[in-house]
């Protein structure tokens, strides 16, 4: 073995610590430092909110600029220009501030090009990690969950893969088939696996899995309608966000990930054969945010009022259900 003095040992690891410096701001210039695949600390709390209160699909790089180009509209008075889709993303958009309340400072200082990418990228990195971790495991809870149902899926259903799942077991096919079908009708079963164009699946119908007990009244759609148990379970994970209420996002994003959970498709993909899953979750938004009357209004409020009792229980009901207290006593006492 050659001799190696202490001195040029010395010289050596000083070399080497400044070769890996060099590399590590080199690469972060280039907008792919090492730790670019993994969130900064600050963000970590974001990546699950991200997901579930924010946005599916959309970039945060697409929320940005909507929330940009939004308050220059504003101040030219003229919103009427925008798009749903923009209006979307604006409202997606100060839901993000509302959960990482730095980002809008954090943008403004570091105004170099690159620094902002690196934010950008973190973000969409923390949210994809996200939605991987609660796709891979709900695949096997839900599964846990029907085998545990009564009667028991005959075959049984394996959790550690998605084959044989969708319309190919009777167990999840009731629960994927849109109620506008019968799927104890023989008919009906060989129509929708036949691919027959009357009887395609799509996002412009719901599922079963949304209604409670799986129980559709056409005389009354919106009866039971994402009151499922399955829903439920799921929606549980909430309390861990620090979440204080379900919010309608919350419901798309469970009924999304649930509907993924039942079908065969191995991947994540926006489009399943003829199945658009954001539609799906733009559809369920659609419906929380479309009320035109005050006894619309009212059922929706009931509706979130149910889910955060069942989610939260009852003890804390005044954070998602808060009373006019401009009628109680202490508001009408200060008042004289």
């Amino acid at each position: 073995m050659a001799f190696v003095d202490n001195t040029t040992r010395e010289t050596i690891s000083v070399l080497k610590h400044c070769i890996n410096t060099l590399q590590e701001e080199n690469s972060e210039l280039q907008g792919i430092s090492k730790s670019s695949t993994k969130p900064p600390d600050k963000y970590l709390h974001s990546r699950c909110a991200i997901q579930w209160l924010v946005t599916l699909h959309d970039c945060i790089e697409d929320l940005v600029n909507e929330g940009d180009h939004h308050p220059c509209l504003e101040l030219e008075g003229d919103t009427t220009a925008n798009s749903e889709e923009q209006d979307c993303l604006y409202h997606s958009y100060k839901q993000l501030l509302r959960w990482i309340p730095s980002l809008k400072s954090d943008l403004a200082v570091d105004s170099e090009d690159y620094k902002v990418k690196l934010i950008m990228n973190n973000l969409n990195t923390a949210a994809d990690s996200a939605h991987g971790d609660d796709t891979a495991g709900l695949k096997m809870v839900v599964v846990d969950w029907l085998m545990h149902s009564k009667p028991t899926p005959e075959p049984a259903l394996e959790s550690h893969q998605k084959e044989g799942h969708d319309f190919y077991h009777n167990t999840t096919s009731q629960l994927i088939c849109p109620v506008e079908y019968d799927w104890s009708n023989p008919q009906h079963r060989a129509n929708i696996c036949g691919f027959n164009a009357d009887y395609i699946v799509t996002a412009d119908s719901w599922p079963y899995f949304l209604y409670k007990n799986k129980q559709y009244n056409p005389n009354n759609p919106v009866k039971g309608l994402f009151k499922n148990d399955l829903l439920v379970q799921k929606a549980h994970v909430a309390a861990l966000l620090g979440m204080k209420s379900i919010k309608p996002h919350a419901i798309a994003y469970t009924a999304v990930q649930l509907c993924f959970a039942l079908s065969s498709c191995n991947a994540w993909y926006l489009i399943h054969e003829d199945f658009d899953y954001v539609k799906f979750y733009k559809n369920i938004l659609l419906f929380f945010k479309d009320t035109h009357t005050m006894q619309e209004k009212d059922k929706i409020s009931d509706l979130l009022y149910w889910w955060n009792c069942s989610v939260f229980g009852h003890s804390n009901a005044s954070v998602y259900h808060p009373q006019p207290v401009e009628k109680k006593s202490v508001a009408s006492t200060l008042r004289k």
